[in-house]
Order: C-alpha cells, then structure tokens, then sequence
C-alpha cells in the first residue's frame, strides 16, 4: 500500500503530459528483501487524479501496479539478477 501512495505523491509530484508516458518503476526494499513495481495507467486515470472530469469515477480511467520478487540481498545471485533486470530498465 505504501508503494501505490508514493508512485501517485511521484506522479503528482512529477506529472507527464497525457499521452506521453503511462508508467512509473519503483524499486524498494523491505527488511532484507528487494522489489521491483511497475505502475501503470492510462490518460483517463491522469485526467482524474489530476482533477478532470469532476472527480466521476464512471470516467476515472484504470491504474494497476505490478509487484515483482522478493529478491534477497543475503542470496549472490539474488542481486546478481536484481542488478541485471535494473540495468536493463535503465537502459
């Protein structure tokens, strides 16, 4: 939960013009596990968080956020696959 809250403090934060990206990676970490997060959404979701269409949920649009690992920071290869998938996400 606390993931989705900053993606969309990000997204409002940081908003992109409508049609120009509909997706957001979050890495985290909780204890000693790793995640990766993909958040994505279309521009009828941006349109509502950014307040059109006078807050009707009939027009919200659809966001959904993908969670993937745990990845173990304690496990070699673990974070030699980690480190893989970021580096290509960053390319």
């Amino acid at each position: 939960m606390q993931e989705v809250a900053e993606v969309i403090a990000w997204i409002k934060s940081f908003p992109t013009a409508a049609g120009t990206a509909d997706s957001r990676v979050l890495l985290s970490k909780d204890g000693t596990e790793l995640y990766i997060s993909i958040f994505t959404y279309d521009d009828g979701w941006l349109r509502y968080l950014q307040g059109g269409g006078a807050g009707c949920l009939s027009r919200a649009g659809f966001a959904n956020m993908r969670r993937f690992g745990p990845w173990d920071i304690c496990r070699p290869n673990d974070m030699r696959n980690y480190a893989l998938i970021v580096i290509a996400l960053l390319l």
